[in-house]
């Protein structure tokens, strides 16, 4: 069925790899029920072989594995999605009225994209709880319900709900709830045991120090719960699959459900300095078709994933029976995420009709 899907996508690679200089990529393919198919191309930035199992800091797909710690919580009835925030963080300063677990969810609540203080914060002696506490005392920039402002600050008072439901570290909590459930092999808030693939940063703040983005075991130490997860692409190919197979035991199927579909009605919104909508679907966790454009449109409407800005994305059409990964080694600041990620998810889309 898919004996011709990698010489066409290593052709679309290889152009682009060429065209930006990408040094490597890794990218697999998962349908349903079959074997994954893995398409392993090149090094990473530091010119070290990529490998099937090599790890990768997947930035923003972080908050996939965030969501499901909150809504494995929801089905074992320690929660609500519309149990008020203020409920969990009283101490918040967004616990405010309608600001609820959905909200946060969905990037409704209002809250700026970032807490005020990060950049100040972001020195050597950063750590989670010093992040939490900066997160707790953020407020409202807007109303909630107004808008999809997509954000980190959110997902960290979600990992202080879990922390506070469970009596366990976010890192700790983390790993009882999703990673261990689901076989995953990933880290957050601690060093690898093996280094994961480096990833171009050249013209990001902090470049070539002892606090680089995603390369250094600072920016592994601080264990942000809506960017600092280090895991392999089929770890990333397992946290897709929790909202997709509902026959796992995982989650509930009503909470499949509920997670893949629209929760945002007909609001507007976006990713602050990269896209703005008229209509921003998004569910519990994913943002669903016609969000992402790293997203094919040949997609369905039924179609969801995350994108990382270490330069990733994961996405999972359950019309087609498919889903894919893909892991590069760059940052998109020079446009190669928007060059080739929907292309090589139309090429899959594809290769999945023409078997």
């Amino acid at each position: 069925m898919y004996a011709n899907w990698q010489d066409g996508i290593r052709s679309i690679v290889l152009e682009t790899m060429h065209t930006f200089q990408i040094p490597g990529m890794v990218i697999a393919i998962a349908p349903r029920n079959k074997p994954i198919t893995y398409l392993v191309l090149g090094t990473d930035a530091a010119g070290a072989p990529l490998q099937q199992q090599t790890l990768f800091p997947v930035a923003s797909i972080t908050k996939l594995a965030t969501a499901l710690a909150v809504l494995r919580l929801a089905d074992a009835g320690l929660l609500t999605y519309d149990d008020s925030v203020a409920q969990y963080l009283p101490d918040a300063l967004a616990a405010e009225p309608n600001v609820t677990i959905r909200t946060l969810l969905t990037h409704t609540s209002g809250l700026p994209s970032s807490y005020p203080d990060e950049p100040e914060l972001y020195k050597l002696g950063l750590t989670w709880p010093i992040i939490a506490h900066a997160c707790l005392r953020t407020p409202l920039e807007t109303p909630p319900n107004m808008q999809v402002r997509y954000g980190g600050v959110g997902y960290s008072l979600l990992a202080v709900v879990v922390e506070r439901l469970t009596h366990h570290a976010f890192p700790t909590a983390l790993q009882e709830l999703v990673c261990a459930p689901l076989g995953i092999e990933a880290y957050l808030g601690s060093e690898p045991p093996r280094q994961p693939a480096s990833i171009g940063v050249r013209d990001y703040p902090f470049t070539g120090t002892d606090r680089e983005f995603y390369n250094s075991t600072f920016f592994h130490s601080l264990g942000e719960p809506a960017s600092g997860l280090v895991t392999t692409i089929d770890g990333v190919l397992q946290l897709i699959g929790a909202y997709w197979n509902a026959d796992r035991a995982f989650l509930q199927p009503e909470t499949v459900v509920a997670a893949t579909r629209n929760q945002v009605g007909d609001l507007g919104g976006g990713v602050e300095g990269w896209f703005t909508l008229d209509h921003c679907p998004w569910g519990f966790g994913p943002a669903l078709h016609g969000t992402f454009p790293w997203a094919p449109r040949e997609a369905s409407r039924t179609s969801f994933g995350h994108t990382g800005a270490s330069g990733c994305i994961v996405w999972a059409d359950p019309v087609a029976n498919v889903a894919w990964a893909i892991c590069g080694v760059q940052v998109p600041d020079n446009g190669w995420c928007d060059a080739i990620f929907a292309r090589i998810g139309a090429a899959i889309l594809a290769a999945v009709d023409e078997g």
